[in-house]
């Protein structure tokens, strides 16, 4: 206990001196600031994963931090290196369990696509004695397994890269279907409706990576920006198919506004 007391304290004292709020140091962390303010009040001590980061963020060695003190003479560079090699092996231990887990489900997300493929393909042949290509099927199978393939196997911003598949595949997927299925109407609208659900998407992203720590502010954006996207949307069908209902703008702007206003008291009673 008296060793997470000086750590809290050293962190504190670091922070400080470096002129660093709990903020700013969990921004570069990648955390919270209630993380932060736990590890101060000696609540909780930081994950070994974030030594290093946070040893940097502060200005001090592993060694330095995990005393709790400034060294009054140059850390020994065998004893330093130990703790370094010794945080190196358990974070990448934990990125190979992470992995293996990673990995078993990517390889149960490429099973389930061929297993699917295949029930679609065993089927043709017995409804109509000879193989038939089925356009919305496989093109969708493989639509799935490439956007979903990032989220399991990439280490780094996973839903970025997930983003990134569907943005480069959403429109040739939908022209082509639309080209399969012979309905030219489904090509006209998908040039239309696909960018704008892509800038939503990535609009999204954007707003729960900058507020992720206000939830409710965040799901008021979100609603918020589905209003123009459903009247863009409904104006599109209008176009080409016929009038449609735009209650759906107004249920936005209330959830939205209704979101705004929990996280305005929020904030104010945290104050």
């Amino acid at each position: 206990m008296e060793q997470s007391i000086q750590l809290g304290a050293f962190i504190r004292d670091m922070r400080t001196e470096r002129g660093l709020t709990q903020q700013q140091l969990a921004d570069k962390l990648g955390i919270t600031d209630k993380a932060v303010s736990k590890w101060e009040r000696d609540i909780c001590c930081p994950d070994i994963t974030l030594l290093r980061p946070l040893a940097a963020a502060l200005g001090v060695t592993v060694s330095e931090l995990l005393a709790g003190q400034r060294e009054t003479e140059d850390t020994a560079p065998a004893v330093e290196d130990m703790v370094v090699s010794a945080i190196s092996y358990s974070e990448a231990a934990r990125r190979k369990n992470r992995l293996d887990w990673r990995l078993l489900a990517f390889m149960g997300l490429t099973a389930a696509c061929i297993i699917a493929a295949a029930t679609c393909l065993i089927c043709d042949l017995a409804v109509n004695q000879r193989y038939m290509w089925s356009p919305p099927v496989y093109p969708s199978i493989a639509l799935a397994w490439l956007v979903c393939t990032p989220l399991l196997l990439a280490r780094r911003y996973p839903v970025r890269w997930a983003l990134i598949m569907l943005t480069v595949s959403i429109l040739p997927y939908l022209c082509g279907l639309g080209w399969m299925l012979k309905q030219p109407l489904v090509t006209k609208m998908s040039i239309w409706i696909a960018p704008m659900g892509l800038v939503y998407l990535w609009l999204v992203y954007a707003i729960c990576l900058r507020l992720r720590r206000r939830a409710w502010m965040t799901a008021g954006w979100i609603l918020l920006l589905a209003v123009p996207l459903s009247a863009g949307v409904n104006f599109v069908v209008d176009r080409y198919v016929g009038p449609s209902g735009y209650h759906e703008v107004w249920i936005g702007l209330l959830c939205a506004a209704g979101c705004f206003a929990v996280d305005y008291v929020l904030q104010r009673r945290d104050r």
